[in-house]
C-alpha cells in the first residue's frame, strides 16, 4: 500500500464558542443542562428579568424520602475566557453575599477551564460563605454534557452541531462503501477484491460528461480509461497510465513520457482527424525503436498507481450499456473541484510479470536517460522499416 496518502486522524468537532453566545442564550443553555442536574419543584430563570441580583438561575429542588426538605440553589453563568482564584472568590462571594441565607447548593458555570488552584478556592469560598454543595461547571464539563447522546438536541439549537447526524452520516458513508464494492465485483466479473482481474473500465465525470468525445485543449478531460487491479477497505487502485521503462543494473530508472502506451484501443469510428491518426503512429514508431534500444534484460513496463475512495464512486454501469466503442463498465465518479481526476493519491510502480508490480524511488529516477537515448536513435520511418526487416517480420504482420 506504499505510496498512498497516509491514514487521516478521525475528525473531531472543534472546541465548542461558549464565549461567542449572547449573556442570556448562555444562560438559557446552562438552565437546560441543570434540568437533569436534579429533581426540580422549580427552576426559574432570574437572569431573564433584568433584576438577577448576581444570581441568573433560582433553583428548588424537591423534596426527597431522605431528607424531606425543598433544597434551594443559585446559578451564576460567566462566558469569561479566564478566572484566576481570586476572581472565583469573589464570584462566589457575589452570588452569597450573606452567609446567613446561603443557599443550600451552588453552581458556578464557565466558558473557560480552571486551575487547580481555582477549584480549590472556589470550594473553600463556597463553603465559607455557608454554602453545603458547591459544583463547578467549566468548559470542559459544559462540553462533556453537551456530546452526551441525551443533549444533541441542545448542540444542534445552541452550536449548529449534531453528533447524530454525523453518526448517521457515517453509517451512510460506510452502506456506500458496501454497495460499491458489491457492484464492482457484479462488474469486473471476480468474487475477490483484493484481484479485480485488470478489468479495463471507463472512469467518468459526473459533472459536465463529455464521453466519448476526447477532452478540448486547456478543458478539464471529463473521462478517461483505467484499468482496475485491486481494491481495500476504502478505496479501488487503477492503473491510470503505462510507459515504456528502463531499469538500470544500479538501480536508477527513466521512463519516455512523450510515448504513454494506451490501455486499451478504443473503436473511435472515424473521429479521429488525421492530424491525430498521424500522431498516434509516430508515437507507435517510437516506442518500438526506443524499445528495442534499450537491453532486453533492462526493458521495463512502468505505470502509474492511483486510488479512488469509494465516497467518489457515484454509480457503475456494470455493463457498459449502450457503448459501442468500448464495452466496459463505466464508473461514474465526482471529481474534487479544480481537479482534472477524481484520485486521492497516485505513484509509480515497476510492472513483473510475476510477483505484482514494484513501487519505484523517486529518488533513482534519471530523467536524461530517455533523453539522451531519443537523441541517440534513429527514429525515422525508414528505421522502423529496417528494424522489422532485422526481426524479419512482414509487411502484413506489423
Amino acid at each position: 500500500m506504499a505510496g498512498r496518502k497516509k491514514a487521516q486522524a478521525t475528525k473531531t468537532v472543534n472546541p465548542l464558542h461558549f464565549e461567542d453566545l449572547e449573556p442570556k442564550r448562555f444562560e438559557d443553555l446552562v438552565r437546560q443542562l441543570a434540568y437533569s442536574f436534579k429533581t426540580w419543584k422549580l427552576l426559574e430563570p432570574t437572569g431573564l428579568l433584568g433584576n438577577d441580583e448576581g444570581i441568573d438561575i433560582l433553583g428548588v429542588e424537591a423534596p426527597t424520602e431522605e431528607n424531606g426538605v425543598e433544597r434551594r440553589w443559585r446559578f451564576q453563568c460567566k462566558r469569561y475566557k479566564r478566572l484566576s482564584p481570586k476572581e472565583i472568590r469573589e464570584v462566589v462571594r457575589e452570588v452569597v453575599p450573606d452567609p446567613a441565607a446561603a443557599p443550600h447548593g451552588l453552581v458556578i458555570a464557565a466558558a473557560c477551564n480552571f486551575t487547580a488552584d481555582a477549584l480549590l478556592a472556589f470550594h473553600e469560598e463556597a463553603k465559607t460563605q455557608g454554602v453545603q454543595e458547591s459544583h463547578l461547571w467549566s468548559r470542559a464539563k459544559l462540553e462533556d454534557q453537551l456530546f452526551q447522546p441525551d443533549y444533541d438536541h441542545l448542540l444542534f439549537a445552541y452550536f449548529g452541531i449534531s453528533l447524530r447526524a454525523r453518526k448517521r452520516g457515517e453509517l451512510e458513508a460506510v452502506r456506500h462503501a458496501i454497495t460499491i464494492k458489491r457492484k464492482l465485483r457484479t462488474a469486473l466479473g471476480t468474487d475477490a477484491l483484493s484481484n479485480l482481474g485488470h478489468r479495463d473500465v471507463i472512469v467518468r465525470n459526473i459533472a459536465g460528461d463529455t464521453y466519448p468525445e476526447p477532452a478540448v485543449s486547456g478543458q478539464r478531460p471529463a473521462w478517461h480509461d483505467a484499468r482496475a487491479l485491486w481494491a481495500d477497505h476504502a478505496a479501488v487502485c487503477f492503473e491510470i497510465q503505462r510507459w515504456i521503462g528502463w531499469r538500470k543494473p544500479d538501480g536508477t530508472w527513466d521512463f519516455d513520457e512523450a510515448t504513454e502506451l494506451g490501455l486499451h484501443q478504443m473503436r473511435r469510428n472515424g473521429r479521429q482527424s488525421a492530424a491525430e491518426r498521424e500522431a498516434e503512429a509516430r508515437a507507435h514508431r517510437e516506442r518500438i525503436l526506443l524499445e528495442a534500444a534499450i537491453p532486453k534484460e533492462e526493458r521495463a513496463s512502468i505505470f502509474a498507481l492511483a486510488w479512488l475512495p469509494y465516497s467518489r464512486i457515484l454509480e457503475i454501469d456494470e455493463f457498459g450499456e449502450g457503448d459501442s466503442l468500448q464495452p466496459a463498465p463505466h464508473i461514474f465518479c465526482e471529481w474534487p473541484h479544480d481537479a482534472n481526476h477524481p484520485y486521492d493519491s497516485s505513484s509509480l510502480a515497476l510492472d513483473q510479470s510475476f510477483g505484482g508490480p514494484i513501487l519505484l524511488d523517486m529518488s533513482k529516477r534519471d530523467k536524461s536517460v530517455f533523453a539522451t537515448l531519443r537523441k541517440n536513435v534513429d527514429l525515422s520511418e525508414a528505421a522502423l522499416e529496417a528494424h522489422w526487416a532485422k526481426m524479419n517480420v512482414p509487411g502484413t504482420a506489423r
